[in-house]
C-alpha cells in the first residue's frame, strides 16, 4: 500500500516515470513505520535519507532555552528529511518526531546518487523535492519576518486547516511564535469577528 501510493504521488509529478524506474526505485525504498511520539532524528546523528510520508504527520523542532520551538508540520503526500544533514553528510541540527503513527518510504542517500546517475527523470523529481524544501524554508522565514502572529495563524487555517484539528495548539502556538494563552486570545478574537 505505501508503495502504491508513492507511486501514484510520482506519477502524478513524472507522467513519463518508466516501469524500469518504477522497479528500481522500489528496490531501493525501505517501508518504516513510526508510532506517535517517536524520534525520526535527533541532533547529532546524520541524515541519511529522503522520506516521503504515506500515512500520518511529523514536526520539525528544535530546543532552545529548554524550550521545543516547532519549525515545521509535514503530512501525507509530502516528503520528510533533515535536508542540510542529507545533503551536507553532516550531523542534524534540529529533531523529526511522529505526530501520529506513521508509515513513510524511506530512499537511502546512496541510492538517490544512483537513481540520479542512471536516470536524468529521477534527478529531476529530486530537483522539484529540493525546490520545495527551499520554497518552505523561504516561505517560513518571510513570514516570520514580516506577519504578526494574528496573520500567520489565519494563513495557517486557511492553507492547512486540517493541521488545526490534527495538531495541539501548544504545537501551534509554537510554530506561529507565540504562548499557547496568546494563541487562545487571538482565537478569541477571530471567533468574535
Amino acid at each position: 500500500m505505501p508503495l502504491n501510493h508513492l507511486k501514484a504521488y510520482y506519477k502524478q509529478i513524472i507522467p513519463s516515470l518508466t516501469e524500469e524506474m518504477w522497479v528500481k526505485m522500489q528496490e531501493c525504498a525501505i517501508v518504516q513505520e513510526y508510532k506517535k511520539g517517536e524520534l525520526y532524528i535527533s541532533p547529532g546523528e546524520q541524515e541519511n535519507h529522503v522520506t516521503f510520508i504515506s500515512k500520518g504527520g511529523f514536526r520539525y523542532y528544535s530546543v532552545v532555552d529548554e524550550k521545543e520551538v516547532v519549525c515545521e508540520f509535514v503530512f501525507e503526500n509530502n516528503y520528510l528529511s533533515e535536508y542540510e544533514s542529507f545533503l551536507r553528510r553532516t550531523p542534524a541540527k534540529i529533531f523529526i518526531q511522529a505526530l501520529e503513527d506513521s508509515t513513510v518510504v524511506k530512499f537511502h542517500h546512496q541510492h538517490v546518487q544512483e537513481c540520479y546517475n542512471n536516470y536524468p527523470l529521477i534527478e529531476r523529481f529530486g530537483r522539484l523535492i529540493a525546490e520545495k524544501f527551499l520554497i518552505d524554508a523561504i516561505d517560513r522565514m518571510n513570514s516570520l519576518l514580516s506577519s504578526s502572529p494574528e496573520e500567520r495563524y489565519n494563513k495557517l487555517a486557511e492553507e492547512k486547516p486540517e493541521l488545526l484539528q490534527r495538531v495541539p495548539q501548544y504545537m501551534i502556538a509554537s510554530f506561529i511564535g507565540v504562548t499557547p494563552e496568546a494563541l487562545s486570545r487571538i482565537r478569541r478574537r477571530l471567533i468574535a469577528c
